[in-house]
C-alpha cells in the first residue's frame, strides 16, 4: 500500500472514532488541494460538510489553540470554527473545524486588492497576544539555526544558497525577535482562502504563538518570489508595510527564516520542485541583503 493509500485508511479509522464519540455521521471526502497534512474533507447528511486534520499536534496543544480560535473569531479574524478536538484510542489526535467555501489565493502573484487584504488582515491583530505563553519569535530564531545546520551537508548548490542565508543573518545580528502580539506562524498562500474576490478564511493556526507580526509578513514576501509573473506591486506593499512592524532587519531576518524553513521542508518531503525553485530563493537572499546593506 502507498503512503496515500495508509493516510486514508488512518483517516477513516480516526473517522469512525470521531463519529461514535460526537454522535457525528461523516464520510471522509476528497483532500483539499494543494494540502500536505494528513486534511481531508467530510462530509455529513445534506449539504453540511467540515474538515478534518489528523496528528496536527499534541493535544494539550490542539485545546489550547481552539481557545486561541475562540478568541479570534470573537474579534472577527476570519479563521474557522473549530468543532471538536480529541484524540483516539490509538494515540492520533484530531480536530475537525467547520468547512468555509473558497480557493487557495494565487500563489506569488495576488491581485493588488487582495494584496491589501492579506496585509489588512495581519494588522488586524497587532498588538493583542492571545497566546503569551507561545514564544513564536524564539522558537523562529531557533528553528532558523537548526535548519541551517541541518542544510549545510545538502547537494553543493543548494548549499550555496543556504551559505547566502546564513551569511544574512550574520549580518544582521539578530539574536532575538521582538513579541507581545498574535503571529499566525504560517500566514502563506496555502492557507488563504479566497471566496469571490475576499479572502473567506485563514486556516492552519496550530502554528500560531506570541511574536511579532513582522513572522507573517516574511511569509508572504517569501511567496511574492514564486508562482508565474509576481505582482511587484503587492511585493512592495508586504516590504514597506513588514519593514514599519520593527524595522527592514527584522524583516529580513523574518523572511529569511520562512525561506529557509521552506528550503528544509522541501529537503525532506518535496525535494523534485527544489531545482526550478533555487533561484528564487537565491533571488530573495540577494534582495534581502541589499535592502538591509
Amino acid at each position: 500500500m502507498d503512503k496515500r493509500g495508509a493516510e486514508g485508511m488512518l483517516a477513516r479509522t480516526v473517522l469512525d472514532e470521531i463519529n461514535r464519540r460526537h454522535s457525528t455521521q461523516f464520510r471522509l471526502g476528497s483532500r483539499p488541494r494543494g494540502g500536505v497534512n494528513e486534511t481531508w474533507f467530510l462530509d455529513g447528511p445534506g449539504q453540511e460538510r467540515a474538515v478534518l486534520k489528523v496528528d496536527a499536534g499534541s493535544l494539550s496543544h490542539l485545546h489550547a489553540t481552539a481557545a486561541v480560535v475562540d478568541k479570534l473569531r470573537a474579534r472577527g479574524y476570519p479563521t474557522p470554527r473549530w468543532l471538536f478536538v480529541g484524540q483516539v484510542e490509538s494515540g492520533q489526535t484530531y480536530h475537525v473545524q467547520e468547512f468555509v467555501p473558497g480557493e487557495l489565493a494565487p500563489i506569488g502573484a495576488p491581485a493588488t486588492a487582495l494584496g491589501r487584504q492579506l496585509i489588512e488582515l495581519v494588522e488586524f491583530n497587532a498588538g493583542f497576544d492571545p497566546w503569551p505563553d507561545r514564544n513564536l519569535s524564539s522558537a523562529v530564531v531557533s528553528h532558523f539555526a537548526a535548519c541551517i545546520a541541518d542544510l549545510q551537508s545538502a547537494a553543493p548548490e543548494l548549499r550555496q544558497v543556504v551559505d547566502r542565508y546564513a551569511h544574512l543573518s550574520e549580518q544582521l545580528g539578530l539574536t532575538e525577535l521582538p513579541s507581545g502580539e498574535f503571529a499566525h506562524g504560517d500566514f502563506h498562500f496555502y492557507n488563504i482562502l479566497v471566496h469571490e474576490g475576499r479572502v473567506s478564511a485563514v486556516v492552519d493556526v496550530e502554528a500560531c504563538g506570541s511574536g511579532t507580526r513582522a513572522i507573517d509578513y516574511g511569509r508572504l514576501l517569501r511567496d511574492t518570489y514564486f508562482g508565474a509573473d509576481g505582482n511587484q506591486e503587492v511585493r512592495a506593499m508586504i516590504k514597506s508595510t513588514g519593514e514599519a512592524v520593527a524595522g527592514p532587519e527584522v524583516l529580513a531576518f523574518c523572511t529569511a527564516a520562512a525561506a529557509i524553513d521552506n528550503l528544509h521542508w522541501r529537503v525532506h518531503c518535496r525535494p523534485v520542485k527544489i531545482p526550478a525553485m533555487l533561484p528564487g530563493f537565491e533571488r530573495l537572499a540577494i534582495d534581502l541583503a541589499r535592502s538591509c546593506a
